[in-house]
């Protein structure tokens, strides 16, 4: 069944956003500077004015047609379809969850949904897990293909927070591991399409992603073509953790540009000012974002998962960086 929903902008109902006729305009231009490609003096910050379309959204991904915004626990894909305004419409697909399974990292290739179900528990044999769905045949049934290989460290049972998916290499992001010397790193996994879906025992190789300290984490990815070469965004946030409260006292988030086969790998990065993190806080919005894409209008969009302290629920933040 095809949905309408209202999406607030600036805590504002809005009549229109003007976001219609908005068309792939090919690929980006070869300048690498986050801030040459995205307007973020204009981010246009959208809630949902219906609660009950909360879904703990933990991930991204997007074709031509649409936005999808996986839930991590509610066993829910929600299909957003282009240009993104108060009017779009939207489909709701139930997703099968294995008790425990947490959707974190998502992409598309060609008609398939990729996800990544990060949970892992040793004691039972349970690892982290490559999912597949058809995006075209909702009755095909999920292939779940377990992840194992030596050098893989799931924290607490839990690691894998992102997915990128570029012709046949698959890009797996570990949000946060600690070092045995002290210190913290977020650390990429590559490896083949082929070997995931055949069980192979390891990724071709890893790549650290430095963290400052153990506060940051990597929480998203997702595969961009800039010029004519393939790069992966990212997401880097901040938090630091009130038990109290049971939430973050501060915060901060970091969009970064990564090239892969480059050292150093970090490309260009842009961190949202003090000011706008101010109005996300009085907006009643979650900030935990775990989701990052580009849409074929060429804005970066990014998801908040609505489940920001374990004793509330704010509502989920789908923010939208107009191209320049």
């Amino acid at each position: 069944m095809t949905h309408r929903f209202t999406l607030l902008l600036g805590g504002l109902c809005l009549a229109l956003l003007v976001l219609a006729g908005c068309k792939a305009r090919g690929l980006l231009t070869g300048r690498t500077d986050l801030e040459a490609q995205w307007n973020f003096e204009d981010v246009q910050s959208l809630v949902f004015a219906n609660q009950q379309w909360e879904r703990e959204f933990s991930a991204l991904a997007t074709d031509a047609e649409a936005l999808y915004l996986v839930s991590e626990r509610a066993g829910k894909v929600l299909r957003l379809a282009y240009p993104v305004g108060p009017e779009s419409e939207f489909e709701e697909r139930a997703l099968w969850r294995r008790k425990g399974a947490e959707y974190e990292g998502a992409a598309i290739l060609g008609d398939r949904l990729y996800l990544i179900d990060e949970h892992s528990d040793r004691a039972t044999n349970v690892f982290p897990a490559l999912v597949t769905l058809s995006l075209q045949d909702p009755a095909e049934p999920l292939s779940v293909r377990p992840i194992r290989w030596e050098g893989l460290d799931c924290d607490g049972g839990r690691c894998l927070e992102g997915l990128a998916v570029v012709d046949q290499t698959v890009y797996l992001l570990d949000e946060r591991d600690h070092l045995p010397g002290g210190g913290c790193t977020s650390r990429l996994y590559v490896t083949t399409l082929n070997a995931l879906e055949t069980g192979a025992p390891a990724p071709t190789r890893t790549i650290d992603l430095a963290l400052p300290d153990c506060d940051w984490r990597y929480s998203a990815l997702h595969a961009a073509t800039v010029g004519r070469r393939t790069y992966l965004l990212a997401l880097r946030t901040y938090c630091v953790w009130n038990a109290e409260i049971k939430s973050c006292d501060e915060d901060a988030y970091v969009v970064e540009l990564l090239d892969p086969a480059a050292t150093p790998t970090v490309v260009s990065s842009y961190r949202f000012p003090e000011t706008t993190a101010n109005w996300w806080r009085m907006a009643n919005v979650s900030r935990n974002f775990e989701g990052i894409a580009l849409g074929p209008d060429d804005a970066l969009y990014l998801v908040s998962d609505n489940r920001w302290s374990l004793d509330r629920q704010p509502k989920t933040l789908l923010l939208r960086i107009p191209r320049r």
